[in-house]
């Protein structure tokens, strides 16, 4: 694979086979990219819906979560009177 003189303009254009070294390969690499992007997602999915299910199971009971809203509340509130 030559890619002859790239600084000389007056050359005949089918003399140079390919400047770019992985030409050829651009089907794997979108391939390899497609295959990543799935993981990502998927992994991202799989995280979510872990920390979703804790908090699922802490919150179960009505109670609980009547509890945390009203401490939420009460933490903004505080907040807004400090300023």
């Amino acid at each position: 694979m030559t890619r002859s003189d790239l600084n000389n303009w007056l050359i005949d254009l089918s003399e140079i086979n390919s400047i770019y070294i992985f030409s050829g390969s651009e089907g794997l690499w979108f391939l390899i990219s497609v295959v990543a992007f799935v993981w990502f997602i998927l992994a991202i999915y799989r995280v979510e819906k872990n920390d979703h299910t804790s908090i699922e199971e802490e919150l179960s009971n009505p109670e609980d979560l009547k509890n945390l809203i009203i401490e939420i509340n009460s933490d903004e509130v505080d907040k807004n009177n400090s300023n």
